[in-house]
């Protein structure tokens, strides 16, 4: 019988079935899924470096101070938060325009303006009703 105990899916509680299914509001993308996003994706990049945008990355975790000060209270109030190993409070990023703006105001400070800056990944919330009953979804902006 799958799964054999001691096997790949070992928890605390023995009895415990693991979630094979995923965590409620969130999903897998199957091949062509996986595909699509992808697909549109690099779409929305492209047209948007030929308008002479620059495709910036940045982290899917980030500090709640920088939070703090660019979202709302409603909006801080749907992160998923927790405290880093060192002692830090963060969050896994319910958007991505804070953590561009933090970028812009750190690392290229100096560069010319204007800037013209793309980005696109996953965003998290708590909130099953924010992304019709999903907690992850993907933004490009």
């Amino acid at each position: 019988m799958w799964p054999r105990p001691g096997g790949f899916f070992t928890s605390a509680n023995p009895s415990a079935t693991p979630q094979l299914g995923g965590v409620p509001g969130f999903r897998d993308l199957l091949p062509l899924e996986a595909e699509i996003l992808r697909e549109a994706q690099e779409s929305l990049l492209g047209e948007m470096r030929r308008w002479g945008y620059r495709h910036v990355i940045t982290p899917l975790v980030e500090s709640m101070d920088v939070l703090d000060v660019g979202l709302g209270i409603e909006q801080r109030r749907r992160l998923f938060k927790f405290t880093d190993a060192r002692g830090d409070v963060v969050a896994l990023v319910g958007e991505r325009t804070v953590p561009v703006a933090r970028l812009v105001a750190g690392k290229l400070r100096a560069a010319a303006l204007p800037l013209r800056l793309c980005y696109a990944g996953p965003v998290l919330s708590t909130d099953e009703g924010r992304f019709q009953q999903r907690r992850e979804t993907y933004q490009v902006g």
